[in-house]
């Protein structure tokens, strides 16, 4: 059981690598089109362009957390080894 578990994360980690490296190359090949689809996200939850704007015009400033927040809208889990910040 516990070798399971393990190759199970050593799975999740590889398909978080993986996929991070593909929505790091979409954002920097298609930036417009990566920022429509936050505004689409967002339009889920019925919260509009003017409410999301701000917070749109933060995420492409901070590239790691745009990055963050298109592995949300893809509706991936990000490995808790990975998102667990050291001593919180």
């Amino acid at each position: 059981m516990g070798l399971g578990a393990w190759l199970a994360a050593i799975t999740d980690r590889k398909q978080y690598q993986v996929e991070e490296k593909r929505q790091r190359r979409g954002i920097r090949e298609k930036p417009a089109a990566r920022e429509e689809e936050i505004y689409e996200l967002f339009d889920e939850y019925n919260l509009g362009r003017t409410t999301v704007t701000p917070l749109v015009d933060q995420l492409v400033q901070n590239f790691d957390m745009w990055v963050k927040v298109r592995f949300f809208s893809t509706r991936i889990n990000l490995p808790i080894c990975i998102t667990t910040r050291a001593g919180h």
